[in-house]
C-alpha cells in the first residue's frame, strides 16, 4: 500500500471513531446511574456568585434541536433528573410535556455554587417500561406557600394547594409554556382560601408582562384585608411598579417595565428585610413593621368591586412564607430568563 493509502486509511479510521464516540469530554468518568435508561443529557449551570445557593427549582426547556423526544416514553414519565455529585434522583415536575415540540420541566437542584461548567445534573430518558417517577408528584415547590404556574389553570402547586377559581382570562404563550391574558375587570383569579396565605413577613414574586401604560393603577396580585393588604401592582404613574402593604405605598419604582416585554418582579414584606426587586436586582429597601390581615385573594384585580384590572400577562405567581435572600432572587430570576441553564448533546448507553 502506498504512503498516500496508508494516509487515507488513518483518516478514515480516525474519522470513523470520532462518529461513533458517543460521550462528549465533558461527561468523561461519569459512572451511568442505571443501563436500563438508554439516553442522558448532561445538564450544566452557569454559576459565578461567591456564595452556594440551596433547593432552587430550575426551568429546564425541552426543544428538539437538543432533545428528541421520540427516544422518551409517552408523557415523559421515563423522565429522571440524577445529581451527579450523590447520584440522588432530584425532584421535578413536567408542566407541558410535547414529544414533538417543545416541554417545560421544573427541577429543584439542591445546591447551586460556583465553579467550571462541568455538567451537575443529568437527564436520563429512553425506558419505555419505567413507570412514573414518585420524585416528579411533587417536591420542587414544597418550600412554598403558592405556586401558581397559571397554564390554562389556577391550581396551586405547593403542598398547601390554596387552589383558584379563574374567572374569564386567556391562555397565552408565556416563559414557562403558557400564561394568562388578563384584559379587563372580569378577567381575574379568586381564592376561596384566602385565610391561608401567610401573614408574616413572605416574599411575592411574579413575571408580568404589561399591554398598556396609564390610567389607575393595574394590581398583579394582592391578598388580604383591604386596609392591611399585600399588593403587587403596576402604578398609575405608567411603567413604575408599586408594592403596598396595606394603605401604605412601601415601594414606588419608576421606568422599571417596558411595554409587551416580560419581567421578574417581587415584593419583600412586612419586616427588616423589605424590598423590591425588578430582574433580580433590588431596587428599594426600607423596613416594614405593618402586619397583613387575612382576607380575600385576587390575581388580575384589586377586588371586582374596586377594580384596577391587570392589562397583560402574569405568568409564574409564587409566594413564599419568609424573607428571601437577595442570592436567591437573582439566582430564581436567572433560573426562568434562560442564562443559568446550559444543555449538553445526548448520551447514549
Amino acid at each position: 500500500m502506498s504512503r498516500l493509502g496508508r494516509s487515507r486509511r488513518c483518516l478514515l479510521s480516525l474519522l470513523l471513531a470520532a462518529c461513533t464516540t458517543h460521550v462528549p469530554l465533558a461527561s468523561e468518568g461519569a459512572p451511568w446511574w442505571d443501563p436500563a435508561w438508554n439516553s442522558r443529557m448532561p445538564i450544566s449551570l452557569h454559576y459565578d456568585e461567591r456564595q452556594a445557593v440551596t433547593d432552587v427549582p430550575v426551568l429546564v426547556v425541552l426543544d428538539p434541536s437538543h432533545f428528541d423526544g421520540a427516544r422518551a416514553s409517552p408523557e415523559g414519565r421515563d423522565l429522571r433528573f440524577v445529581e451527579r455529585a450523590s447520584g440522588r434522583v432530584i425532584p421535578h415536575e413536567i408542566e407541558s410535556w410535547d414529544a414533538s415540540g417543545t416541554s417545560f420541566v421544573w427541577v429543584l437542584v439542591p445546591t447551586i455554587a460556583a465553579g467550571p461548567d462541568q455538567p451537575v445534573i443529568d437527564l436520563y430518558y429512553g425506558n419505555g417500561s419505567a413507570a412514573p417517577s414518585s420524585r416528579a408528584v411533587g417536591g420542587v415547590f414544597d418550600a412554598y406557600a403558592a405556586v401558581y404556574h397559571l397554564d390554562a389553570s389556577a391550581r396551586d402547586a405547593s403542598p398547601l394547594g390554596i387552589d383558584g377559581t379563574v374567572r374569564g382570562t386567556r391562555s397565552v404563550p408565556g416563559l414557562a409554556a403558557s400564561a394568562m391574558q388578563f384584559d379587563s375587570n372580569a378577567d381575574r383569579i379568586e381564592f376561596a382560601a384566602p385565610d391561608r396565605f401567610p401573614s408574616g413577613a413572605q416574599t411575592v414574586c411574579a413575571w408580568v408582562r404589561p399591554d398598556t401604560f396609564g390610567g389607575d393603577h393595574h394590581v398583579a396580585f394582592q391578598h388580604g384585608d383591604t386596609d392591611v393588604r399585600h399588593e403587587l401592582s403596576l402604578s398609575r404613574d405608567g411603567d413604575a411598579v408599586d408594592c403596598w402593604l396595606g394603605t401604605t405605598l412601601m415601594f414606588h419604582v419608576p421606568a422599571a417595565l417596558a411595554i409587551g416585554h416580560w419581567s421578574h418582579t417581587c415584593c419583600v414584606a412586612p419586616g427588616a428585610g423589605s424590598a423590591l426587586y425588578i430582574d433580580g436586582e433590588a431596587m428599594a429597601r426600607a423596613p416594614q413593621d405593618q402586619a397583613i390581615t387575612p382576607g380575600p385573594g385576587w390575581i388580575g384585580v384589586e377586588s371586582p368591586a374596586a377594580g384596577y384590572p391587570w392589562q397583560g400577562a402574569l405568568d409564574e405567581i409564587r409566594v413564599f412564607d419568609g424573607v428571601r435572600s437577595d442570592l436567591f432572587i437573582r439566582t430564581e430570576y436567572r433560573a426562568v430568563e434562560g442564562s443559568l441553564v446550559v444543555l449538553h448533546p445526548t448520551e447514549t448507553f
